[in-house]
């Protein structure tokens, strides 16, 4: 007897978004948009992240989904990966396409991730070498790695462009009141350096649909 096909969408937005709401974040271009729990909340306030900088990651987000991507986007805030860090942003493409042939099987689906490019942003509003030295992290798991800050924060930093060019991390500015977005530079489409992790950020994402199987 014929598997079922994998049913993604409607479960995945059940499990990471929670009640049915209206959510400022997501837009058209999401398909699939997953949160985790984040460690930072558990560090006293004076060194927690933000609020200034957690909404200039959501408005981040909704920007770059709805205006700079050409295929529906599944996207993790938070994305731990024990011994690589923690992205404020992951994001990768899903074609959607009707005329695609439905993903019947869990290696299917495995088979379908691996193929994706995934994106890893790291955003900040002032220290932009902090966030450079996290962002080379993520590139081994990630194939692609982007530091994200405010205009003026970028303009500084866009005075070293040869250090991002040469530990591969893109620089890209953003202005949350017009929802503009500035690429300084954009590292190639590339491979994660280490291939093992990025198995192992596959298999973060397969253990969410497990769970969102289960919960159905």
């Amino acid at each position: 007897m014929p598997e079922k096909p994998l049913l993604l969408p409607r479960c995945f937005v059940r499990l990471c978004c929670g009640p049915l709401k209206p959510f400022q974040s997501v837009t058209s271009n999401h398909l699939v948009r997953f949160r985790s729990p984040s460690p930072r909340k558990n560090l006293p306030p004076s060194i927690s992240r933000k609020r200034a900088e957690a909404n200039f990651l959501c408005s981040f987000e909704r920007a770059f989904v709805a205006g700079h991507c050409q295929t529906k986007q599944i996207t993790w805030r938070d994305f731990a990966l024990q011994g690589y860090g923690i992205p404020d942003l992951i994001t990768f493409p899903w074609s959607t396409d009707q005329n695609q042939t439905p993903v019947s099987s869990l290696e299917a689906l495995r088979q379908k991730l691996q193929r994706q490019q995934l994106n890893a942003f790291e955003l900040k509003l002032r220290d932009w070498r902090k966030g450079i030295v996290q962002a080379y992290r993520y590139r081994y798991f990630c194939d692609r790695s982007i530091v994200v800050l405010p205009g003026d924060v970028a303009d500084r930093a866009s005075k070293r462009l040869e250090l991002f060019g040469s530990l591969d991390v893109g620089l890209w500015s953003f202005d949350p009141d017009t929802d503009l977005i500035t690429k300084y530079f954009t590292p190639l489409q590339g491979t994660a350096r280490n291939l093992q992790a990025r198995d192992k950020a596959i298999e973060s994402i397969l253990n969410k649909i497990q769970l969102c199987k289960a919960l159905k």
